[in-house]
């Protein structure tokens, strides 16, 4: 229930490594009544992340490089909100994950409604991916040798050193793993 307070502590890339987790859970097991009774908490994910993103594209211009990112921590402890490919990557393969999740039980259970829910699921994750890789060609830095991939949006400036700030330490160790 609090994995996306608005002022909570929780990073955005959680929300997409909930959706993979249960998507793989029931891919592995076929339970059906497991993912019937998480539909509420997959629901819910899902909504706010077609929340964040229609935010994003209203409140950014087309080919911009936050163009339907999200903004949120990346962080429980860093404190400061961002567009950061360390949320939107593992968010967008959350989406994609839960929609072969979802299209298998609609299939294994008859579930018409589900069904036509992931064609709609399935095009929300490929225009997420479409906008993540807009603009990590508009931000990668490819003057810098080698190339400098940005965690945070529109930061094309490379790292002086690996400990320059902690937002550059949590960077070199954690956030380009979720990016990969």
């Amino acid at each position: 229930k609090s994995l996306f307070p608005e002022r909570g502590t929780s990073p955005v890339y959680d929300g997409g490594y909930f959706l993979q987790i249960l998507a793989r859970q029931y891919l592995y097991t076929r339970d059906s009544e497991f993912l019937r009774a998480a539909r509420p908490a997959i629901d819910h994910t899902l909504s706010w992340l077609k929340m964040k993103r229609d935010a994003s594209r209203t409140g950014n211009m087309v080919g911009s490089e936050g163009y339907g990112l999200i903004r949120g921590r990346t962080t429980g402890d860093l404190g400061h909100a961002a567009q950061a490919y360390c949320n939107d990557a593992p968010c967008w393969r959350g989406m994609m994950e839960m929609e072969q999740a979802l299209a298998v039980y609609a299939n294994a259970v008859g579930d018409t409604d589900t069904a036509d829910r992931t064609r709609t699921l399935r095009a929300d994750a490929d225009s997420y991916r479409s906008d993540i890789l807009a603009s990590l060609r508009a931000s990668v830095n490819r003057e810098s040798d080698p190339p400098f991939v940005p965690i945070i949006v529109g930061n094309t400036t490379p790292y002086a050193n690996m400990h320059l700030n902690r937002l550059v330490s949590y960077a070199n160790f954690r956030m380009y793993n979720h990016v990969l």
